[in-house]
């Protein structure tokens, strides 16, 4: 299973990089990685002597994120950390230059860090040992 991991500086500048840059309707996403949440339950835990116990997918739980599906996909566009999704109303959507992004959809099983990454990742926003 793998989830989509983001720190909470990286929310807040995504929220000021749409308020500076995005046009009406458009929906900012960030660019980050994912990760196995075996790993991050690992980094967690460290070297402590707790039991994991697996319990398989509850109903309704996906395996995988989709920050962006692939019908969004068509009307996304690159802009530096941010994917900016362009908004289906025509109404709303302004003319653009810019080409759409050549990807089918956005998903965390695709963006994966290393165990190693994870780690270093948990540990500068949670202080892991």
């Amino acid at each position: 299973m793998t989830r989509f991991l983001l720190t909470l500086d990286q929310a807040v500048d995504t929220v000021f990089e749409a308020l500076q840059f995005a046009a009406a309707g458009e929906t900012y996403i960030p660019k980050i990685k994912a990760a196995l949440i075996q790993d991050v339950a690992a980094a967690l835990i460290g070297s402590k002597k707790i039991k994991v116990v697996e319990n398989g997918i509850r109903p309704g739980e996906k395996m995988h994120e989709i920050m962006i599906s692939e019908e969004e996909s068509l009307r996304t566009i690159s802009r530096g950390d941010y994917f900016a999704i362009k908004s289906i109303l025509p109404e709303v959507a302004a003319a653009s230059t810019e080409s759409p992004i050549d990807f089918a959809e956005v998903s965390s099983a695709n963006y994966l860090m290393s165990t190693d990454e994870v780690k270093k990742f948990l540990k500068n926003i949670c202080r892991v040992t």
